[in-house]
């Protein structure tokens, strides 16, 4: 007998495999046709729906809107800023209004101020007038304010001088302030 007789053939097995592998290549190129139509159609609604020039020109309006409200925001930092600076030389500034007011209420109505120069402590005043008299009398007026010790203290002249284009004795005078 013959042993070489082959009833089942070879080429049956590969051209199913064959058959097999050109339908799982079809289904995967339908699923991808599928899926770049789906795609493209919804780049197409989206594009639509949505169009491209209305969004910049939104990303435009909102980064100037964002642009005022950053210079208003700067502008309040620094105004909050300077107010609190402020507040802080206001709240370690001495009060000597009174001070100031009591020696105003000393000058002679025909002395006239010409400086007044407040530091801390200390306070520098200029007057003038025509008459040796009044600033004699705004001296001892002075001097009074200091033997009390409560407005002023420790009185020094500066200077006294004359100008003689407007005929006016200049006296300058500088004290503590207690």
């Amino acid at each position: 007998m013959n042993n070489n007789i082959n009833l089942i053939s070879n080429q049956n097995v590969l051209l199913e495999k064959e058959s097999r592998r050109l339908k799982r290549f079809r289904l995967i190129s339908i699923i991808c046709l599928i899926i770049v139509a789906v795609a493209s159609i919804l780049i197409f609604v989206l594009n639509f729906t949505l169009p491209l020039d209305s969004v910049k020109k939104e990303q435009v309006t909102t980064a100037s809107n964002i642009a005022i409200f950053h210079k208003k925001l700067v502008t309040y930092t620094l105004i909050a800023d300077r107010v609190k600076n402020i507040s802080n030389i206001l709240s370690q500034r001495g009060n000597y209004l009174p001070q100031v007011n009591d020696i105003l209420g000393k000058i002679p109505t025909d002395v006239s101020i010409d400086g007044l120069d407040i530091d801390t402590g200390t306070i520098a005043i200029s007057v003038s007038s025509t008459s040796l008299v009044s600033l004699n009398k705004f001296i001892d007026d002075m001097v009074s304010l200091g033997a009390q010790g409560k407005v002023i203290k420790d009185i020094v002249i500066q200077g006294l001088s004359l100008n003689v284009n407007d005929s006016k004795y200049i006296l300058s005078m500088k004290a503590v302030i207690p």
